[in-house]
């Protein structure tokens, strides 16, 4: 067996542009690596204990960050307690936040031939360490819910890339002004309970909670200051303000961020954790590598899970 798998997803919007990537991907492998592509879930952990059975040592992943973590899943799920492959991101996604946040640039092809290079000469630029979160049965890297998961299931209607992600935020700033129902349908304050490890429960109005083991949300956004200082730990922010407030206080926020500064008001709790568990007064959508899920009155649980081991080719 080739030392390199290589899984791809058909139906990630960027690799749909492009449907003669599949044929470029296996010419560029050739006999050091095997592509796979894996229409559903089934045939994705089929694939999983393929390549468990026959001991593949790197995995490289072209898909966006919903790929990523789906995959990371099911290798989590399959090889239990024995180590995991180490990971190649080849950027197959629209947003790639994960890759982003690893500062990897190039196409899948570009992504691969590199990599296919380093495993023939054993020379590779880094390889980045980096927890994943844990929440139930799933496995990834930025979880969010309340406001920002609504505003994700409201996107993923068109599914329009970046700019039609800022031209939803323009839309909800122009509802917020003329104060209609599609800006209140999106933005709401949660009643909700924090579980911080062993602290005393920490009860308030969220308009968000973030949870995230890398810094940078979506389209390079750096969001979360205290990782660095915290690597044993996964960063959470709750975002403690009423709709009309958010709007408000949006730019000051995104000052901040883009500033890589922390940001200094009362509405904004951040804090380094181990594990957290979280409960709103109703059911609420929440979103993990930008796959969405639905919480239900019972709340949910926020571990760190294992960390996964990127490799950087030269």
């Amino acid at each position: 067996m080739a030392g390199i798998g290589i899984i791809t997803n058909p139906h990630s919007k960027l690799n749909k542009q492009y449907p003669h990537r599949q044929l470029l991907l296996t010419y560029i492998a050739g006999e050091q690596g095997k592509v796979a592509v894996t229409n559903d879930l089934d045939e994705l952990y089929k694939v999983a204990q393929e390549f468990s059975r026959k001991n593949i040592k790197i995995l490289a992943i072209n898909g966006g960050d919903g790929t990523i973590s789906r995959t990371l899943t099911a290798f989590i799920h399959v090889y239990k307690e024995n180590p995991l492959p180490h990971i190649v991101l080849l950027r197959g996604g629209t947003m790639n936040m994960l890759a982003d946040n690893l500062q990897i640039q190039g196409t899948p092809e570009h992504l691969l031939f590199r990599l296919i290079e380093a495993h023939s000469t054993g020379f590779f630029k880094e390889t980045i360490h980096v927890p994943t979160l844990k929440i139930g049965d799933q496995y990834g890297f930025l979880f969010a819910n309340g406001t920002s998961a609504r505003y994700l299931a409201e996107f993923y209607q068109n599914k329009t890339g970046a700019w039609g992600a800022l031209a939803l935020i323009g839309r909800l700033c122009l509802s917020y002004l003329l104060q209609s129902a599609f800006f209140f349908r999106i933005v709401q304050q949660d009643p909700t309970t924090l579980q911080i490890d062993a602290q005393p429960p920490l009860s308030h109005g969220s308009a968000s909670v973030f949870c995230s083991t890398v810094k940078q949300l979506p389209m390079k956004i750096p969001f979360f200051q205290k990782l660095e200082a915290n690597p044993d730990r996964f960063e959470c922010i709750s975002i403690q303000l009423p709709p009309n407030e958010v709007a408000k206080k949006l730019a000051s926020m995104l000052w901040f961020c883009l500033r890589n500064q922390q940001n200094p008001h009362s509405y904004w709790v951040d804090f380094c954790c181990k594990r957290l568990a979280i409960s709103t007064s109703t059911a609420s959508p929440y979103t993990l590598d930008g796959e969405l899920f639905m919480a239900n009155s019972d709340g949910l649980s926020i571990e760190l899970g294992p960390t996964i081991a990127f490799l950087i080719p030269a």
